[in-house]
């Protein structure tokens, strides 16, 4: 390892004797040269918005206070829209009924659309009933989210290391001093 490079005899030796030879010194405008130095991203995220029209259940048990058979369940009441999932093992998921049209709209144009529901169950007034099917609107996007991040390899980077070896013209790999002290931490540690 090396500050400032090796001299074409000690190369040579080091070739020969299956030695490898690394040059690690502070990043500087010429080690750039022919590598992005500058990256500008822009990512928009658009989230449709969603409306819940129906659910249709059926009981699975009859109830004392619900008629056995197939319900409708109008989405304006808060606290149906806001109820867990449950799959078809009585196991409660980590979705809600108002996470089920936002992935069907994900990839739909705005409209009214119903979709069949399978293996997924609610708990409506104490008793569990299967989803049979959810009518809801896709409503056109009403705009997005951007986030921009520029990153730049001289605030990213502190150091350049060149294997002086490599059969490729050029080898260099790039680290940032705070991350290279961090990982040398760790491995002290352990």
């Amino acid at each position: 390892m090396s500050k400032g490079g090796f001299q074409e005899g000690g190369i040579s030796q080091a070739e020969d004797a299956g030695i490898g030879l690394f040059t690690l010194k502070q990043l500087e405008a010429d080690d750039a040269d022919g590598y992005v130095q500058n990256i500008e991203l822009t990512i928009d995220v658009k989230t449709p918005e969603v409306r819940i029209l129906g659910l249709s259940v059926s009981t699975l048990v009859e109830p004392t206070d619900m008629s056995s058979g197939v319900h409708s369940i109008q989405s304006t009441n808060q606290e149906i829209r806001s109820k867990r999932l449950w799959d078809t093992d009585y196991t409660m998921t980590d979705q809600k009924v108002r996470d089920l049209p936002r992935e069907l709209c994900s990839s739909r144009s705005a409209g009214v659309y119903q979709e069949s529901i399978d293996d997924l169950l609610i708990n409506v007034e104490g008793m569990f009933c299967r989803i049979d099917s959810i009518r809801f609107e896709c409503l056109p996007e009403d705009g997005s989210t951007a986030t921009e991040q520029t990153i730049d390899l001289f605030e990213e980077y502190d150091l350049v290391m060149i294997d002086e070896l490599a059969d490729e013209e050029d080898d260099r790999e790039f680290y940032s001093l705070k991350e290279a002290l961090t990982h040398f931490v760790d491995e002290v540690s352990n």
